[in-house]
């Protein structure tokens, strides 16, 4: 037989290439489909033949075998996975997937971090507004915390029967014992008398000494003025505040008086009793219910009293005043008189105001002293220290000194508790 030639056997080998490549075609359906399904897909033995070329016929068998040889198809049933792959999320802001009939393949991880989570997250948050500390102890509330203060404060060694501490800086009452409690103001009295009066007069006022002074009882405190010498208004300020001069708070009321009566020719006892009289008026004023003065000076009178409650109302309202708040800082006062030039020095009886004395203390800003026998050694006191003042009141004493030790003890605590509040 005659061999056929290689013009004739080349278009036949292209032929069948063309027809396994298109069969191939034909199954890419079948094979996605099987992608899906759980069973095999069967393959007939003896296909009907499809496939022609253009220079011979691709017979079945030729066809079969060539997919056959060509395509592998799975016969492996797929088994569903029973249990998710990572922890469930506990985040609440973060949606639950359920893993149940998903296959592995579906769980198998993915590089979209919208779409799915590989793994379970296992740190906290970093987020500083959702950080969460240690429970501590809760802090102590307002009122166990003045009750605290309160406690430490009545376990202070003291030798004043009255004592009251306040906080000028918070407008806060910090500790009083004696609430209600009428009781003699002795010279704090002046505060009220100097406040008062200064409604009355302004500052430029001269003040002549008359036979005013006479009414100073002579066992009390002077400033040693003398009949028909002048003294300017914030001399006369300073006479009642610093040596605390009886004889000054005398000419001061009269000079009021007649000013208050529009009668000069009264005589220096009915002026005096003029201005007491616009001074009580004055206090009630001013919603001072538990104070009645008798005389400008605060000697002792059974009627002269006032309360706690009331002298801390009147030693704040005299500090408010920038003239007095400024003299009772002083620690001295010179002064000359107007009328025939006698100087003289004033010094100033609160202790804490003098460095030469053993209560010397630095943070000091002034108010009053007062002492007589049923009053015992008073004292208003005022001090300043890292922006905070304080102001306290120190009454019926056992003596002089020991009313600059109380202040300066009640004043220590409580510039400690306050600073720590």
């Amino acid at each position: 037989m005659k061999r056929p030639s290689a013009s004739h056997s080349a278009p036949g080998t292209a032929g069948r290439l063309i027809a396994l490549l298109i069969a191939w075609l034909l199954c890419l359906p079948l094979l996605l489909s099987c992608g899906d399904s759980s069973t095999a897909v069967p393959v007939t033995a003896n296909p009907t033949p499809i496939v022609t070329t253009v220079s011979g016929t691709v017979t079945s068998a030729e066809l079969t075998d060539a997919v056959i040889s060509t395509v592998s198809i799975s016969t492996t049933k797929r088994t569903p996975v029973s249990e998710p792959l990572t922890e469930p999320i506990t985040d609440p802001d973060t949606p639950v997937i359920d893993s149940s009939g998903l296959t592995a393949e579906d769980l198998s991880p993915t590089t979209d971090p919208l779409t799915s989570v590989t793994e379970p997250i296992t740190e906290p948050t970093t987020d500083p507004l959702q950080i969460t500390t240690e429970p501590s102890d809760p802090p102590l509330t307002a009122p166990e915390t003045e009750a605290h203060s309160a406690e430490q404060y009545a376990q202070l060694s003291r030798n004043a029967a009255y004592v009251l501490l306040y906080d000028m800086t918070d407008g806060k009452l910090l500790y009083s014992t004696g609430d209600g409690q009428q009781i003699y103001p002795a010279s704090t009295t002046k505060l009220l008398t100097l406040h008062y009066a200064l409604t009355l007069v302004d500052e430029s006022t001269v003040f002549t000494v008359g036979s005013e002074i006479d009414l100073a009882p002579s066992d009390s405190s002077k400033a040693k003025i003398r009949k028909g010498e002048q003294y300017t208004c914030k001399d006369m300020i300073a006479a009642l505040l610093l040596p605390s001069g009886n004889d000054a708070a005398y000419t001061l009321a009269a000079h009021c008086g007649r000013l208050l009566a529009e009668d000069q020719t009264l005589s220096a006892k009915e002026a005096v009793a003029r201005f007491m009289e616009g001074l009580n008026a004055y206090a009630a004023s001013l919603g001072l219910d538990g104070t009645h003065f008798v005389t400008p000076d605060g000697y002792h009178d059974d009627a002269h009293v006032t309360t706690m409650a009331d002298i801390l109302q009147i030693a704040l309202l005299a500090r408010s005043h920038p003239l007095l708040a400024e003299i009772m800082a002083m620690d001295r006062y010179q002064v000359t008189d107007l009328a025939n030039g006698r100087t003289q020095t004033w010094e100033n009886s609160n202790l804490l105001l003098l460095q030469s004395s053993n209560y010397y203390y630095p943070y000091a800003t002034g108010a009053k002293t007062g002492f007589h026998t049923p009053a015992g050694a008073c004292l208003i006191a005022t001090a300043e220290k890292d922006g905070r003042e304080l102001m306290v009141l120190i009454f019926k004493c056992s003596n002089k000194n020991a009313r600059f030790v109380d202040a300066q003890n009640f004043l220590e605590l409580g510039f400690t508790l306050q600073g720590a509040a």
